[in-house]
Order: structure tokens, then C-alpha cells, then sequence
């Protein structure tokens, strides 16, 4: 079997591919257990922005987290991931830019994510300068 290579995403291309996000996954840590959940979402490439209820998991994430979003292709074997780390900001209620959530049901609370790093990373079909890139 060939294998495929990783290569690096620059930053800017990293935010491009978050302005252009509709769904990622934002994880955070509440008392030393890892939460994982998939949001609606709009960005600047600066700031995430989502919305959700008050008093759901999504709105207990606090501090440091961890925002991912990709696109892959099993048929091609190719695909990207880009993952921006950030603290967590409340943003209001009407102010918020997210899109409306796919989930049922009131999701008045905006949230915004304060991006402080980003990194990506895509794959494509082997060659012979197989890397591997852990960005």
C-alpha cells in the first residue's frame, strides 16, 4: 500500500479555510474530562463565533480550547485539518454574527472564541517525499 504524505498549512491559508467554515469541533476541558462537541459557526479568521442555549454543555466552556474543522475524501485519500487554539468569550445575545444552529430549539447565548494560534495540515496520495507533519 502507498502511503500519503502531510503537508503543512501556512497560517494565513489556516484562517482562509476558517472564514469559510459552517460546522466545526470545539473542545474544551471542564475538571479534567475532555468534551468534544460539533458547533455551527461563522469566523473572521480572527474570532469564532457560535450560539447556544444557556445552560448546555456548549455554554460551560470556559478558558483554553480547542476549535477543529477538515475536509476529507476517502475516495481520493486527500484532505485537510486546520486547528485553532483560543480562550473563550461570551458575545452576547443579539451581537453575535454566528449562523442559526442546526440543533432544534432557543440558542440565544453568542459565544466567540479569541483565536491565539492556529495550524493546519493536509494529506494527499503518496510520492516519494513521504513526510510525516505533525502541525
Amino acid at each position: 500500500m502507498e502511503h500519503g504524505h502531510f503537508t503543512t498549512i501556512d497560517p494565513d491559508e489556516c484562517r482562509t479555510l476558517l472564514r469559510q467554515a459552517g460546522v466545526g469541533r470545539l473542545a474544551w476541558a471542564v475538571e479534567g474530562r475532555v468534551h468534544l462537541l460539533p458547533v455551527t459557526c461563522t469566523s473572521d479568521g480572527e474570532t469564532i463565533w457560535y450560539r447556544t442555549s444557556p445552560g448546555s454543555p456548549l455554554a460551560g466552556a470556559v478558558g483554553e480550547v480547542v476549535f477543529e474543522i477538515d475536509d476529507l475524501d476517502d475516495e481520493t485519500r486527500t484532505g485537510w485539518s486546520v486547528v485553532a487554539r483560543g480562550v473563550m468569550a461570551d458575545s452576547g445575545r443579539t451581537s453575535t454574527p454566528a449562523p442559526e444552529p442546526w440543533a432544534p430549539g432557543e440558542r440565544e447565548l453568542g459565544r466567540a472564541i479569541r483565536i491565539t494560534e492556529v495550524s493546519g495540515r493536509s494529506v494527499a496520495p503518496g510520492t516519494e517525499r513521504d513526510v510525516d507533519v505533525y502541525a
